[in-house]
């Protein structure tokens, strides 16, 4: 029953506060703030009234004995909806409008109603979405494998273009000389939960690594320890997969990364692959590597490297997606395997979740969120921001089944019979003036553009008014709020002590 059973509503003080402040338009410190009001269960629940009796039932005069505006009937004096039943954008975006008005055909229109993407839940309260594989795909599968983009796969790892020149006398070892890009968010995020390298990492972090004609003696130093992370990292990952994934993570982003999260991103890589690019890209990176942490470090040397399986390692993943080398490049990449592409997501999810209070936290995406960047992720799903900085996007809609519930319910399912041939639109009616598309625009989901007007008390009114239908407080509301739902087969498991 929650924290705070015998308050008004189960709520504590500061949210019923809140909430009595934005009915009175007025506001109070936490230290001017009344206490919760205690109530006993009587208040509500009368006992002893016999087997039949559903103690739940309360009447609409004890619910008028707290709430200071009093009227009749929800047909004679309830106060007008406001905007409900919008609170914040939705979190899969989905433009109806749009959609409706320029993407379906005039067939397609036709053959597609509410019930093609939304379907009651298994109380038939509320309504739930299909899922992408029986609602989206079949437009928007190829966008999620990168069919249509220049770069089919995401680089993940490479090893950057190095001013060989400037560091000859750095001694690097061996470094392809036509190594092209730089370093990615992936291998940023590793460099700097690595004692050996972090400290180093952030001496050049805002340096090009392909121009050091400027850099000074002690920069130059640092470019080196960081070559020698890279290769360190290559070496290192392909030999202890899971522990060095995850040490070095935690160490970046500062708590603690679950086992089944490192499985998610391990499972997918080819240790192969990873042991392969190391013999393929150098002459010996064990030895080259062990030198260096001996103390030992080879000269610089600039090395050519070629490589004949690259494009068909590529066309290898044009179908069901993987990991592929090009050494083109220098670069290790991942071709997504469709929606939900398990690496990709695990990946955003992993790095968003922790407060971006260092400027590698803000790089770790590497674009990632744009709604135009491999998979095209956040052309549907939104992104929240916290006020600690975290950010979270919403990979499914809203979970009604785990929801908390609020004040208002609505029970879709014992409608369905009422409706007339306008169907889900008899409430629901399309907003054309909506800008829709704006909902993509920052990470505050109260800031928003519904694409639906709100529902109207005249909609209600069609059928709830005079002796036609039940219009009692408690038929739309309800007065535990802030509960799990289901939070009613936990009753037999209260322990009493007398």
């Amino acid at each position: 029953m929650g924290e705070h059973p015998f308050a008004v509503h189960g709520l504590d003080p500061a949210a019923l506060q809140k909430i009595t402040n934005s009915k009175l338009g007025t506001s109070r410190a936490p230290s001017e703030q009344a206490p919760a009001v205690q109530q006993q269960c009587t208040t509500c629940h009368n006992e002893h009234q016999g087997a039949g009796t559903k103690r739940e039932k309360i009447t609409n005069q004890q619910c008028q004995t707290c709430h200071v505006s009093k009227f009749s009937s929800f047909s004679a004096g309830h106060s007008d909806f406001k905007d409900f039943p919008f609170k914040r954008r939705t979190r899969v975006l989905f433009d109806h409008n749009a959609h409706f008005s320029k993407y379906f055909s005039e067939k397609k229109r036709s053959e597609i109603s509410c019930n093609h993407c939304h379907t009651p839940e298994q109380k038939g309260e509320h309504m739930v979405l299909r899922g992408f594989e029986k609602s989206c795909a079949e437009c928007h599968e190829p966008a999620t494998r990168g069919v249509d983009q220049l770069a089919k796969g995401i680089v993940f790892w490479r090893l950057p273009a190095l001013d060989l020149k400037a560091l000859k006398g750095s001694s690097i070892g061996s470094w392809p000389e036509d190594a092209d890009g730089k370093l990615t968010p992936f291998q940023m995020l590793m460099l700097s939960g690595d004692d050996r390298f972090a400290g180093p990492f952030k001496n050049v972090s805002d340096l090009d690594l392909a121009d050091l004609s400027s850099a000074t003696p002690e920069q130059l130093k640092s470019v080196a320890t960081i070559a020698w992370g890279v290769k360190a990292m290559l070496l290192e990952f392909s030999q202890e997969g899971g522990p060095y994934l995850k040490s070095h993570l935690e160490k970046a982003l500062g708590a603690t990364v679950p086992d089944d999260k490192v499985a998610s991103l391990l499972g997918s890589i080819p240790v192969d692959l990873l042991r392969s690019t190391s013999a393929v890209w150098f002459r010996d990176l064990s030895s080259e590597v062990s030198s260096w942490a001996a103390k030992k470090p080879k000269a610089t040397t600039p090395i050519s490297v070629k490589s004949d399986s690259d494009t068909k390692d590529e066309a290898w993943t044009e179908s069901g997606g993987g990991w592929y080398r090009k050494t083109s490049d220098f670069s290790l990449r991942l071709r997504l395997r469709g929606h939900a592409d398990p690496f990709l997501t695990s990946w955003i999810s992993l790095v968003s979740a922790g407060p971006q209070k260092e400027k590698i936290f803000s790089k770790s995406l590497n674009g990632l969120l744009d709604p135009k960047a491999a998979g095209t992720c956040m052309k549907c799903h939104s992104v929240d921001q916290a006020a600690d900085g975290s950010v979270s996007v919403s990979w499914q809609g809203k979970n009604r089944e785990n929801s908390k519930q609020g004040f208002v319910r609505f029970v879709h399912s014992a409608h369905f019979n009422l409706l007339d041939k306008k169907g889900c639109i008899t409430c629901h009616t399309a907003n054309p003036e909506a800008s829709y598309d704006k909902n993509l625009e920052g990470r505050d989901p109260s800031v928003f553009s519904s694409g639906f007007m709100p529902i109207k008390k005249e909609s209600c009114l069609t059928c709830h008014t005079g002796d036609r239908v039940d219009q009692s407080c408690q038929s739309c509301h309800n007065y535990h709020v802030d509960q799990q739902k289901g939070h009613e087969t936990d009753f037999n498991k209260i322990k009493t002590k007398f």
